[in-house]
């Protein structure tokens, strides 16, 4: 049986197998529809098509084209974001093909996510061609299992499954092309690809920021896998001048993308180490330690947003003990040290990158490149010491990497679908029962801001009737109190603050504190901040109305069991306490 599965990995046919159980696990996938942005993405290709191609890029700052205000105003933003807040992204080939899924199949969801399996079809077959060059001189078995591991790691789930994330496994795809490329040419001297890999990697930085990931495996490529490094006589500066094209492909991106204005803006989600390297490095230990837990071992990384403060310091704390057991196993099983630390050094780097923004396992392309070839490493070493421990060690590694990886995988491609249908739920039942006399939908509470915006956008994505401008006054599910202190205004107090929920934070940078006594204006509801916590973060709000809450300009409703149902505005002088039940 062994010598069969080893077989199965060895042979070069492996490439192809992988692209094909890569298919085969996110099949489900095609059923998958379109899911929350990617509405935004149909629309906003529809709208764009006569300015095609001077506005490719899909991933720009489309909620502020017009203005924070004036996105306040209708519910696009939140009343909590910064007025100064901007997210936006140069990623302009991923878009191209956005533009060829909405022009040419816009009806056809399932070849849209057929497109994508595709891509990361390629960016498996290009893994395992890659981790065979790179283990060529060990057993064939091993490149072939990394590969599989990476294959049907459930991490990437996500990513495949949702229409949007796109550009994450075309980014990662050109930035490893781009490594086998490089190597193709170090080591078998094949003077193109001194020329076609940076050529490469430059597309991947046209299709997503996400590419630089790959910088560190180049690097580490440079110190220890390079053939000239075997020479004593060589210096570094040496192996490192083959990284020539890499480095000037690699700054020349960053300063377009800089000038082109790209990056985040005034968001504590979000952050960009140049305009914010405290907020980052602040955040750096805890966003490591739970990226590294989804990589690792799981639950997902995801899992951070959706659990209390207690919570997220003990997924941090289980992320660290994890990197320190794979530690202990380098250490006691000892994997060829130049491998092992190419594998590490690559994949630290690019998990290094992922504490940009909030932890999620859609990151974790190039960090499970790494992951893959360090836990093929340890296994072959831990089949090779023969003992029960070890072997112990092995089954483990791949009954977590490789069986039980592959079976949620399929799960895991369909969770923005779920997430889409939720979505559904609230804002059909949220509009049931708006009249045409309602001029604004009140949101008493919601998951959080970002799901009760996505309420307000798949109103006009899909061209339902009923529209209104939305305000969410609650982006969260904790208890809270609406007191109603005057005959047009409600004082709001949140169980703890306005931005207790992690995703809510993406509205807001550090540096943008709020103050009391700020008055924020959305046209028929005047918000005045009446407190707020040390940090500057809104923890009681006096929201004024245009009319009395309870006339027929303005319909309010509250989360219950996963609907959006009318809410009573209490009487004068009296209160009520909603969420938390």
């Amino acid at each position: 049986m062994l010598e069969r599965a080893r077989g199965w990995l060895s042979g070069r046919a492996i490439v192809w197998r992988c692209a094909a159980i890569s298919i085969l696990l996110g099949a489900v996938s095609v059923f998958g529809g379109l899911q929350t942005e990617d509405m935004l993405f149909r629309a906003a290709v529809r709208t764009r098509l006569h300015e095609f191609p001077s506005r490719i890029n899909l991933y720009d700052a489309g909620d502020v084209n017009y203005g924070v205000a004036a996105a306040r105003f209708v519910g696009n933003l939140p009343w909590v974001t910064s007025q100064r807040f901007r997210i936006s992204f140069w990623r302009p080939v991923s878009s191209l093909t956005h533009y060829l899924d909405y022009g040419v199949w816009p009806h056809a969801p399932g070849l849209m996510h057929f497109h994508s399996l595709l891509y990361y079809a390629a960016l498996v077959a290009v893994v395992a061609w890659l981790l065979r060059r790179l283990l060529h001189a060990h057993p064939a078995w091993l490149a072939g299992l990394a590969a599989l591991i990476f294959t049907v790691d459930d991490a990437h789930g996500q990513t495949v499954g949702w229409l949007a994330n796109r550009h994450a496994i075309l980014g990662s795809l050109c930035g490893l092309a781009a490594l086998a490329l490089h190597d193709r040419w170090r080591r078998d001297g094949w003077r193109a690809g001194a020329l076609l890999s940076p050529c490469v990697l430059a597309l991947g930085f046209a299709c997503s920021e996400f590419t630089a990931g790959v910088l560190g495996y180049f690097l580490a490529y440079a110190w220890l896998i390079d053939p000239a490094g075997e020479d004593q006589s060589s210096r570094l500066l040496k192996r490192l001048g083959s990284l020539a094209g890499v480095t000037l492909v690699s700054a020349g991106w960053l300063t377009l993308f800089r000038y082109l204005r790209h990056g985040a803006r005034n968001s504590a989600i979000y952050l960009d180490p140049f305009t914010d390297p405290v907020g980052l490095v602040q955040l750096l230990p805890e966003r490591l330690a739970v990226m590294s837990l989804g990589q690792l071992a799981g639950p997902p990384a995801d899992t951070w947003h959706y659990v209390e403060r207690s919570g997220q310091v003990g997924l941090a704390t289980a992320g660290a003990l994890c990197a320190l057991v794979v530690g202990i196993l380098i250490w006691r099983l000892k994997p060829p040290p130049r491998l092992t630390g190419f594998f590490t050094i690559g994949g630290g780097f690019a998990l290094l990158g992922t504490t940009t923004t909030f932890p999620s396992d859609r990151m974790l392309l190039l960090v499970g490149f790494g992951a893959a070839g360090l836990f093929a490493l340890l296994v072959r070493c831990a089949i090779a010491r023969g003992s029960r421990s070890a072997r112990s060690v092995a089954g483990v590694l791949l009954l977590v990497h490789v069986a039980l990886a592959a079976a949620l995988y399929p799960w895991r491609t369909l969770t923005m679908q779920r997430m889409h249908n939720d979505l559904l739920r609230a804002s059909d039942s949220a509009f049931e029962h708006v009249t045409t006399h309602h001029k604004r939908l009140i949101v008493v509470n919601a998951p959080d801001y970002y799901f009760c915006k996505m309420i307000y956008e798949l109103r006009w994505t899909q061209g339902l009737p009923d529209k209104r401008n939305i305000l969410c006054l609650v982006g969260s599910l904790y208890p809270a109190t609406i007191e109603r202190f005057q005959p047009f205004s409600l004082r709001v107090r949140p169980h703890r603050h306005f931005l207790e929920r992690p995703f809510n934070q993406l509205y807001r940078g550090r540096n943008d504190p709020l103050k009391r006594g700020d008055n924020l204006s959305l046209g028929d509801v005047l918000v005045a901040v009446s407190e707020v916590t040390p940090n500057g973060v809104p923890r009681e709000a006096i929201f004024s109305f245009s009319g009395t809450p309870d006339n027929k300009i303005f319909h309010f409703v509250e989360w219950k069991n996963g609907k959006l149902v009318p809410f009573e505005v209490p009487p004068v002088g009296s209160s009520v306490v909603v969420g938390g039940k």
